[in-house]
Parts: structure tokens; C-alpha cells; sequence
């Protein structure tokens, strides 16, 4: 078995052991309940034989599950941490861009502005943010890889021009970290964060990557630091169950659905991204809000598409804010954007 493959299936099984304490199961009924399984599974497979690799890969799962269940209870959840200077800094930066939207655009306008590229959803009045999870596009305000890949390779490409790529990367990378602190940390920016850095590093150095390994490193970076998320934490689950849609059940839509084009500004590729989203999705939807609204893919298949020119319009007017005219014109440029989104969550949302 390859050393990727050892990772993955022994974080997999460590997080599965923080999972079964997290629901309340005993870890004496677990370790006994694994050990009877595996018995069970391996000798029936395998006969009776003398290979004792078989009760070597048994004694492994078994170990792995039971020390993430006791790790769950030797960690639980992680103190609150006090607000430091560097994240008062963070936060008057972040006050400072949710300014620079208000000045140039309307006051609907700025707040879905600062909910897509901030993830700040203070100043959502109640029937906009009803419309937003009627039409289900309330997501668009959780912070996703699009707000990483901008913030990491727009920094990237600012400093190539004045310093070497090795510094060049190190700033990016602070300035990935910064942002998803300034942004409040939550369980989507967290996995859009350590991800990208991931993914960062790697396509800047030229070196491949196991996407499976990335994803359960990530979860088991979040996990070791809080135990709790994994089950009681909803945008945690939302968010993984979401993205692995997006890798698993994308290429297998696009196959049955025959969207493999991706057609008029990418609708085929932004159909199948949105339907494997959303069936990934739907049983947590249901689980934990008593419904599910596929009138989303509708509005999701109409909103995507411009969101990426929203973010950067977004990133101008934060940079031109200095200079107001400047401001002002990519401000009105945003402005005709964003009154389109709001359109579209306000048709389908009613």
C-alpha cells in the first residue's frame, strides 16, 4: 500500500473514531464493535489462513478509531481565544473595505458585496436574507476557494514583480492566513484556507498532489484543533459534503447529463457543478432545516457565473478606494453586477 493511501485511510479511520464519540457511543463498544467487524469482514474474505498481515491491518483500524474517540475526550472543544492586537488590525482592515463598498454603491448593493467577498452578513435586511435562503444562493456569502485563489494569486502576482518567488509565496501565503482571520475564521473559509495554501504550494513548486489527501488533511487539521466540529458544527459538514459533490459526483453528472462542454459562459460546467453540490448537500439540508429548495438550481445556475467578476470588481473598488473617481467607476461597473444577483434572489426567493 502506497504511503498516500496509508494516510488517508488512517486519518479516515482516526475521524471516524472522533465521529463515533461525538454521537455518545461507549469506547469499550466501539473498540469491540471494530475488532468483531473486522474479524468478521476479513476472515469471511480471506479464510483462515496464517497471513498475519490481516490481523496486522485489523489491530490498525481498531487502533485508529479508538485513539480518535479518546482524542475527542482529551481535547473536546478549544478555549475561546482573546482578541489580539493583530486581529483588531484584521478587523479594522475588513471595516475599512465594507467602507470603501458603502461609499460607491447602494446599501443593498454593499451588503451583498461584503457578504460574497467578506462573508459579513450584518447588514442583510431579514426579507433579503429569507429571499437569499428561499432561492437557496445563500451560500454565496461563505467563503469558498474563489475568495483564496484571488487573495493567494493576486497577492502572488503583485509581489513577483519587486521580490524573489520564494518571498513572493511566503506573503501570499501570510496574506491567505490574514484573510480568513479577518474574515472571522468560520468552518468554510478555515477549509477554503488550508486548501488553498495546499494547492498554493503546490502548483507554485510544479509538484502533483492526491486531491482525496487534501481534502482528509484538511478536515484533520480543523478536527485536531476543534473535536466538536465534525458533528455538531453545521457549515462544517455543509461545506465538506459540498465540495466532495463538486469532485465526486461532477465528472459522473457530466457523464449521465452529457454536459462535458462547458457551453455560454461555462452553464454546462456550472449545471453540473451546482446539481452535485446540491445532492451532496440535501440530506444535511433536510436533516437539519425540514427542507430542501430545488428551485436553487435554477438561481445557482444563473447567479455562478458572474460571481468571479463580482469578486474582482469587489477587489477594485477596495484597491481604488483612495482615488474616488477610479472608485466610482468600478463601483458603477459592481453596482450593475450585483443589481443582477439581487434581481435573480429576489425572483426566485418571493
Amino acid at each position: 500500500m502506497l504511503a498516500y493511501d496509508v494516510f488517508f485511510f488512517s486519518a479516515t479511520l482516526f475521524l471516524l473514531g472522533i465521529l463515533t464519540a461525538s454521537i455518545g457511543l461507549g469506547a469499550g463498544l466501539v473498540f469491540v464493535s471494530v475488532l468483531l467487524t473486522g474479524a468478521v469482514f476479513f476472515f469471511l474474505h480471506f479464510g483462515l489462513g496464517e497471513d498475519s498481515r490481516r490481523l496486522f491491518w485489523l489491530a490498525g483500524v481498531a487502533l485508529f478509531i479508538f485513539l480518535g474517540h479518546s482524542y475527542y475526550f482529551l481535547m473536546d472543544a478549544p478555549p475561546p481565544a482573546e482578541e489580539s492586537f493583530f486581529i483588531s488590525s484584521l478587523a479594522g482592515i475588513k471595516n475599512g473595505i465594507i467602507h470603501s463598498f458603502q461609499r460607491v454603491l447602494s446599501p443593498l448593493s454593499s451588503a451583498l458585496l461584503s457578504g460574497i467577498v467578506l462573508g459579513e452578513r450584518s447588514a442583510f435586511p431579514r426579507h433579503f436574507r429569507e429571499a437569499m435562503i428561499k432561492s437557496g444562493t445563500v451560500h454565496l456569502t461563505a467563503l469558498s476557494g474563489y475568495n483564496i485563489n484571488l487573495v493567494g494569486f493576486g497577492a502572488l502576482a503583485a509581489f513577483n514583480y519587486f521580490l524573489s518567488k520564494r518571498l513572493s509565496l511566503f506573503l501570499g501565503s501570510l496574506a491567505i492566513i490574514g484573510f480568513v482571520l479577518m474574515t472571522g475564521a468560520s468552518a468554510s473559509a478555515v477549509r477554503a484556507g488550508i486548501m488553498g495554501l495546499v494547492l498554493f504550494f503546490a502548483e507554485e513548486r510544479g509538484g502533483s498532489y492526491d486531491l482525496r489527501n487534501v481534502i482528509i488533511f484538511t478536515a484533520l487539521v480543523m478536527v485536531l484543533f476543534n473535536p466538536r466540529l465534525l458533528y455538531f458544527d453545521v457549515s462544517f459538514q455543509l461545506s465538506f459534503a459540498a465540495f466532495l459533490g463538486i469532485i465526486y459526483l461532477k465528472p459522473v453528472l457530466e457523464r449521465i447529463l452529457k454536459l462535458q462542454n462547458k457551453g455560454f459562459l461555462a452553464w454546462r460546467e456550472n449545471l453540473a457543478a451546482n446539481l452535485s453540490a446540491q445532492l451532496a448537500v440535501a440530506p444535511f439540508i433536510v436533516h437539519y432545516f425540514g427542507r430542501f429548495e430545488w428551485v436553487s438550481v435554477f438561481s445557482n445556475l444563473l447567479i455562478l457565473p458572474v460571481v468571479p467578476v463580482t469578486m474582482a470588481l469587489g477587489a477594485l473598488v477596495a484597491a481604488s478606494s483612495f482615488f474616488y473617481p477610479l472608485s466610482l467607476v468600478f463601483g458603477w461597473l459592481a453596482e450593475l453586477v450585483l443589481n443582477y444577483q439581487i434581481f435573480i434572489i429576489n425572483l426566485f426567493g418571493s
